[in-house]
Protein backbone atom coordinates (compact mmCIF):
# COMPACT_ATOMS: atom_id res chain seq x y z
CA UNK A 1 0.00 0.00 0.00
CA UNK A 2 2.77 2.40 -0.94
CA UNK A 3 0.82 3.91 -3.81
CA UNK A 4 0.06 7.32 -2.27
CA UNK A 5 -1.08 10.05 -4.66
CA UNK A 6 -0.65 13.78 -4.04
CA UNK A 7 -2.33 16.54 -6.03
CA UNK A 8 -0.84 19.98 -5.52
CA UNK A 9 -2.75 23.25 -5.70
CA UNK A 10 -2.29 26.85 -4.61
CA UNK A 11 -5.33 28.13 -2.77
CA UNK A 12 -6.49 31.50 -4.09
CA UNK A 13 -9.62 32.95 -2.60
CA UNK A 14 -11.71 34.82 -5.14
CA UNK A 15 -13.08 38.30 -4.46
CA UNK A 16 -16.38 38.15 -2.62
CA UNK A 17 -15.92 34.49 -1.72
CA UNK A 18 -15.80 33.20 1.83
CA UNK A 19 -13.54 30.34 0.76
CA UNK A 20 -15.90 27.38 1.14
CA UNK A 21 -15.55 24.47 -1.24
CA UNK A 22 -15.45 20.67 -1.28
CA UNK A 23 -13.12 18.04 -2.67
CA UNK A 24 -14.69 14.74 -3.73
CA UNK A 25 -13.22 11.39 -4.68
CA UNK A 26 -15.50 9.06 -6.61
CA UNK A 27 -14.61 5.39 -6.32
CA UNK A 28 -16.02 2.72 -8.65
CA UNK A 29 -18.03 -0.24 -7.40
CA UNK A 30 -15.14 -2.70 -7.81
CA UNK A 31 -12.35 -0.40 -6.69
CA UNK A 32 -10.15 -0.31 -3.64
CA UNK A 33 -11.10 1.79 -0.62
CA UNK A 34 -9.18 5.05 -0.07
CA UNK A 35 -8.49 7.65 2.58
CA UNK A 36 -8.65 11.26 1.38
CA UNK A 37 -7.03 14.17 3.21
CA UNK A 38 -6.14 17.80 2.68
CA UNK A 39 -2.56 18.40 3.86
CA UNK A 40 -0.16 21.32 3.94
CA UNK A 41 3.34 21.48 2.44
CA UNK A 42 4.81 19.69 5.49
CA UNK A 43 2.27 16.83 5.08
CA UNK A 44 0.33 17.97 8.19
CA UNK A 45 -3.33 16.98 7.91
CA UNK A 46 -5.68 19.96 7.71
CA UNK A 47 -8.94 18.06 7.05
CA UNK A 48 -9.96 14.45 6.44
CA UNK A 49 -12.76 13.06 4.32
CA UNK A 50 -16.10 11.52 5.20
CA UNK A 51 -17.77 8.78 3.17
CA UNK A 52 -20.89 9.32 1.07
CA UNK A 53 -22.89 7.19 -1.35
CA UNK A 54 -23.82 7.91 -4.94
CA UNK A 55 -25.54 5.69 -7.51
CA UNK A 56 -23.04 3.47 -9.33
CA UNK A 57 -20.22 4.24 -6.92
CA UNK A 58 -19.21 3.08 -3.47
CA UNK A 59 -16.74 4.22 -0.86
CA UNK A 60 -16.87 7.81 -2.13
CA UNK A 61 -15.17 10.47 -0.02
CA UNK A 62 -15.77 14.18 0.52
CA UNK A 63 -13.80 16.89 2.30
CA UNK A 64 -15.90 19.95 3.09
CA UNK A 65 -13.62 22.95 3.50
CA UNK A 66 -15.32 25.53 5.76
CA UNK A 67 -15.04 29.28 5.23
CA UNK A 68 -11.71 30.88 6.14
CA UNK A 69 -9.94 27.55 6.79
CA UNK A 70 -7.10 27.93 4.29
CA UNK A 71 -4.52 30.68 3.90
CA UNK A 72 -4.67 32.62 0.64
CA UNK A 73 -1.83 32.04 -1.89
CA UNK A 74 -0.62 28.97 0.02
CA UNK A 75 0.26 25.54 -1.41
CA UNK A 76 -1.82 22.56 -0.27
CA UNK A 77 -2.09 18.94 -1.36
CA UNK A 78 -4.92 16.48 -1.72
CA UNK A 79 -3.56 13.16 -0.43
CA UNK A 80 -5.09 9.86 -1.55
CA UNK A 81 -4.03 6.70 0.28
CA UNK A 82 -5.36 3.20 -0.48
CA UNK A 83 -6.89 1.60 2.63
CA UNK A 84 -7.12 -1.86 1.13
CA UNK A 85 -5.60 -3.82 -1.66
CA UNK A 86 -8.34 -4.78 -4.10
CA UNK A 87 -8.48 -7.72 -6.42
CA UNK A 88 -6.09 -7.72 -9.38
CA UNK A 89 -9.02 -6.81 -11.64
CA UNK A 90 -10.13 -3.84 -9.53
CA UNK A 91 -9.60 -0.31 -10.72
CA UNK A 92 -8.47 2.83 -8.95
CA UNK A 93 -10.55 5.85 -8.13
CA UNK A 94 -12.69 7.26 -10.90
CA UNK A 95 -12.64 11.03 -10.42
CA UNK A 96 -11.24 13.70 -8.13
CA UNK A 97 -13.21 16.98 -8.20
CA UNK A 98 -13.36 20.37 -6.53
CA UNK A 99 -16.88 21.68 -6.00
CA UNK A 100 -17.61 25.36 -5.42
CA UNK A 101 -20.32 26.61 -3.03
CA UNK A 102 -22.67 27.40 -5.93
CA UNK A 103 -22.42 23.82 -7.16
CA UNK A 104 -22.92 22.46 -3.65
CA UNK A 105 -25.86 24.81 -2.99
CA UNK A 106 -24.22 25.98 0.23
CA UNK A 107 -25.64 28.88 2.20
Amino acid sequence: MNDIDFYKFVYQKSAGSNGRFAITLEVGQYSNDYDLALVDASNKTILTAQSYKQAGFRKNKIIRVPANTLINNTTYYVKIVPKTIGSPTSTGYTRLRVLTPNYLHCE
